[in-house]
Parts: structure tokens; sequence; C-alpha cells
């Protein structure tokens, strides 16, 4: 999907990379929170708020390669697990 979107769009890949960068920057910070319930609604709502706004600069900016975009994020919100840093 990746190569997909980059032929579609040059700035697709670095826009997905970052996406991926700030979505584990959001993952490091929750592992800083004690509290189980709390950490998981703030993954929760950082990963999706994240989405959101990706999302909708996906539509405004790089209109051809939306549903390459929707489909990747989604994928990535699947199998990047909040527990990446988790050391406990």
């Amino acid at each position: 999907m990746l190569v997909l979107g980059s032929i579609k769009s040059f700035a697709f890949l670095p826009a997905q990379i970052i996406y991926i960068l700030i979505l584990l920057a959001i993952y490091y910070f929750g592992n800083f929170i004690d509290s189980q319930a709390i950490n998981i609604s703030y993954n929760w709502i950082g990963k999706w708020l994240w989405f959101v706004v990706y999302m909708v600069y996906i539509a405004n900016k790089q209109k051809e390669v939306f549903l390459v975009a929707l489909f990747t994020t989604i994928i990535i919100n699947i199998a990047l697990q909040p527990t990446i840093f988790n050391k406990k």
C-alpha cells in the first residue's frame, strides 16, 4: 500500500512515516502513566485523535491518495500496540 500511495503522490511516504513516528511518541509518553485505566484512555484517545487530524490533512492536501492512506493508517493503528514500550 505504501508503494501504491507513493506512486500516486511523492509526499505520501514521508507523511506515513511522520504518522508512525507521532503514533509511537504518543505510545511512548503514555508509558509514563502509572494508572492502567488512564494509560489505556490516553493511548486510545491520542491514537484516534491523531488519526482524525491526519485524515483531515490528507483529505485537504493529498486527495488522490486518501483511500490508500485511510486503509494504511487503519492497518497501522491495528498492528501497532501501545504496549510496545511497556517494560513492566
